[in-house]
């Protein structure tokens, strides 16, 4: 609704679309930060979230303590332009 997520109680829901606006290629298992802006995650680490990137491959994102989400990238994954992604899934706030 707001951002891509909505919440009940402490019960953050995400669900959400995104478009990558430029190419983006890693040589070992790093991140991406995307967005700001979520909920804090009720433990001190992270929110792990299920990705679908390009209809075929999967990945995970995750909801920092500061509420960004960055995308994990799997060594050698290339994030093309203009290519789609699906988060989904549920997480605790702290907030």
């Amino acid at each position: 609704m707001s951002g891509g997520y909505y919440k009940v109680g402490k019960m953050v829901y995400v669900q959400l679309q995104g478009t990558n606006n430029s190419a983006y290629t890693t040589t070992g298992r790093q991140g991406r930060q995307y967005m700001t802006g979520f909920p804090k995650p009720a433990t001190t680490e992270r929110a792990v979230l299920p990705v679908l990137w390009d209809a075929h491959q999967g990945m995970m994102a995750n909801i920092t303590s500061t509420g960004a989400l960055y995308l994990c990238n799997d060594d050698g994954l290339s994030f093309e332009a203009d290519k789609v992604f699906f988060i989904t899934g549920t997480y605790f706030t702290s907030d």
